[in-house]
C-alpha cells in the first residue's frame, strides 16, 4: 500500500474498506465533536450568567445604604417652586418620578413607598 505499484485486487479491496472504516470513524468523531462543542457553548453560557448575576451583585450602588438613596430620591424629586411652561420645552423636568424609582428593584421601591415626601410633590 506504501508503493507506487498498482494494487492487486485483494489489496484494492483491502484499501476500499479501511477506506469506507475510516469514513464511518471520521463521520462519528464530527458528531462526538458537535456534541461536545455544545456542550462547551451550553457551559460558557452558564458561566456568563454567573459572572453577570455576580457583577450584579458586586455593582457599587447595593453598597449605598438606604438612607443615602433616600436622600438621593428626595433630591431627585422635583420642588412645587419650579416654574413649568408649556411653551418651553426646556422646562419640563426630566427626572425620574417616584413610581419610576420603585420599580428598579424591590428595596428602592420599598424606599419610594416609604418616602411620602416623594408623592406629595
Amino acid at each position: 500500500l506504501l508503493s507506487n505499484d498498482s494494487p492487486t485486487a485483494s489489496q484494492y479491496a483491502a484499501a476500499q474498506e479501511f477506506l469506507e472504516s475510516h469514513n464511518a470513524r471520521m463521520s462519528k468523531i464530527r458528531v462526538e465533536r458537535s456534541h461536545v462543542e455544545q456542550v462547551l457553548i451550553d457551559a460558557e453560557h452558564a458561566v456568563r450568567a454567573e459572572i453577570c448575576l455576580l457583577r450584579g451583585i458586586m455593582s457599587p450602588i447595593r453598597r449605598v445604604p438606604p438612607e443615602l438613596v433616600r436622600e438621593i430620591f428626595l433630591f431627585l424629586t422635583p420642588s412645587l417652586d419650579v416654574e413649568y411652561s408649556p411653551h418651553e420645552p426646556s422646562s419640563i423636568l426630566k427626572v425620574p418620578t417616584p413610581w419610576d424609582l420603585g420599580h428598579i428593584c424591590r428595596s428602592w421601591r420599598d424606599i419610594t413607598l416609604s418616602l411620602g415626601l416623594l408623592w406629595s410633590v
